[in-house]
């Protein structure tokens, strides 16, 4: 095996590496969400009080919340931080 070839695998399994860390972080941010109620209580928010107004944009371990006009606006981003989800 040559030294560039040696260098593509190298890549690939840090690629693989860095995907399954990734994921292992959304699966235990999304574990978090729910059994905190948070999921479920974010969801409640912006049916009943927001009337549906609100935009929620999921990351890897964050979830970014916008709610009101392009005036009002608001943000918050709750994000998963080991086993715990912290405001």
């Amino acid at each position: 095996m040559t030294n560039q070839e040696e260098r593509h695998l190298a890549s690939i399994l840090s690629n693989e590496a860095d995907e399954a860390q990734r994921l292992a972080v959304r699966e235990n941010a999304k574990r978090v969400l729910q059994e905190s109620g948070l999921a479920e209580m974010l969801k409640t928010l912006n049916k009943n009080a927001l009337k549906g107004r609100g935009s929620f944009y999921e990351y890897d371990s964050m979830i970014l919340l916008k709610w009101g006009t392009s005036i009002t606006q608001a943000r918050s981003s709750p994000q998963v931080r080991h086993h715990s989800a912290t405001l």
